[in-house]
């Protein structure tokens, strides 16, 4: 049987926030494991202040997570 995957992004825009996401982050990651089978989720995490503490942070305590820096 053939059975169809559900896909999800959760979206996080951020501007220099790594105080915030210290605090975000771990809830949303609690929240996914709630996601039932069949679902895969991915977050990406959006800075637009280009602040790499941000982005070294979120690398080291969630790899799982995908970082961007805006381009503008």
């Amino acid at each position: 049987m053939n059975e169809k995957r559900h896909s999800c992004c959760i979206l996080i825009l951020t501007y220099k926030g790594k105080y915030h996401l210290e605090f975000l982050l771990p809830t949303v990651r609690t929240a996914m494991k709630q996601v039932p089978d069949g679902f895969d989720v991915n977050v990406l995490v959006i800075d637009n202040g280009h602040d790499e503490p941000t982005r070294d942070f979120v690398k080291e305590h969630f790899p799982d997570f995908r970082f961007e820096f805006s381009p503008v």
